[in-house]
Order: C-alpha cells, then structure tokens, then sequence
C-alpha cells in the first residue's frame, strides 16, 4: 500500500475538488497539546490511523511517549515513517530519508494492534479523533471501557468527534460522563458542511 492509499483510509484529510491531497492537510489542532498534557507523561493516541496526531504530540512535546492504537495492519505500517519524515507531501509515496532531528521521535513512539498491547499502562492522557464517531453503540461502549480503564484518575481525555448521537440515541456526554467516568472540563464546536459539525471536548477522569 502506497502512503496516499493509506491517507485515503484516513478519516477527514483534505482532497481537492479533483480528488487530490492537498499540501495544507494537517490535524485539526495539535500546537496547544503541550499546554494539555506535561512532559515525561504517556499517552494513548487511540485508533490513531496513520499517526498524524501522534506525530503532533511527539513533535509538541520533548519527553512525552505516546502509545498509537490502530487495528489497521496497512495504517499502522506506515505510522513510523510518516512521523519520521513529515506531512504527506513531504513524504509522497515513498517516504524519504527522515528529517534531521526526526529519527528521535521513534524512540517515544510505540505501536498496539490491540487494547492487550497496551494493558497496564497508567496513561496521563488519551484522545480519539473523529474515530468513535464511525463506531456501532457497542463498540463505540467498548472503546469507552477501554479509555475508562486506560487513563489514570486525575488524567485528561481529548475527544474530536462528530456531534451526533449514536445508533441507540446515546452522546458522548452521555457514554463518557454519565455511564462513564469522566468529566467535561471544557468543549467547543468546530466545522460544518460536508463533514459535519465535530465537537473537541477536553474531559477529566474522575
């Protein structure tokens, strides 16, 4: 699988009218996520896809490791050179030699193809980024256990995800807060159009 392939299993990049990448595609935030999460903390980038958020944590951050969570075999193989060698036109469809100063990244950079990979870790932080919005209400109930007991008391959760409710009626508020235990510190909405309204809700584990 070539690195556009990949991007193309990506949720939400930015493609041009004829389809193409575009060379401004980046992650919808990730410079305030050293204010979010210290140094020398772990967090789990959960279903983290090609890892272009992951590569902003580790870029934002000097001793942060973070664990990218991604069952996809195909993405997961290209998550340590495209956070090696940067944004996808940087990279192109095969990846160069890493820049000056990258090839550190890998060292607090770890890959898990299941939530066993990562069990047992106290994570200071994690996040999901338009990710449990494509999940059924079972999974999306799964993957709130596994966030529940991934994040230590006292951590912080970041979610970028579609405002809608689930297939069972159920928000994130709810699944989280309510039947879950975390706790809204502070939210806001971002977008519209073709891809929807998205809400980015920063929570804390109780």
């Amino acid at each position: 699988m070539t690195l556009e392939a990949a991007m193309r299993q990506v949720v939400n990049p930015a493609f041009s009218e004829d389809g193409k990448l575009l060379p401004s595609w980046r992650p919808s935030f990730g410079k305030g996520m050293a204010d979010w999460w210290a140094e020398a903390c772990w967090v789990l980038d959960f279903g983290a896809g090609l890892g272009r958020v992951a590569r902003e944590v580790l870029l934002a951050t000097r001793t942060t490791h973070v664990v990218a969570y991604e069952p996809d075999g195909a993405l997961r193989g290209w998550t340590l050179p495209y956070v090696a060698c940067g944004p996808v036109e940087e990279a192109g469809a095969a990846p160069p030699k890493a820049r000056d100063g990258h090839e550190a990244l890998w060292r607090r950079l770890h890959l898990a193809a299941l939530p066993f990979d990562f069990q047992g870790i106290a994570f200071d932080g994690a996040l999901t980024v338009t990710v449990l919005q494509h999940f059924s209400a079972e999974r999306r109930g799964e993957a709130a256990e596994v966030l529940a007991r991934a994040v230590r008391p006292g951590g912080t959760l970041l979610t970028l995800e579609r405002a809608k409710a689930d297939d069972h009626g159920r928000t994130l508020d709810a699944l989280l807060a309510r039947d879950g235990p975390f706790a809204v510190v502070r939210r806001r909405r971002i977008g519209e159009g073709e891809w929807g309204m998205h809400e980015e809700v920063l929570w804390t584990r109780r």
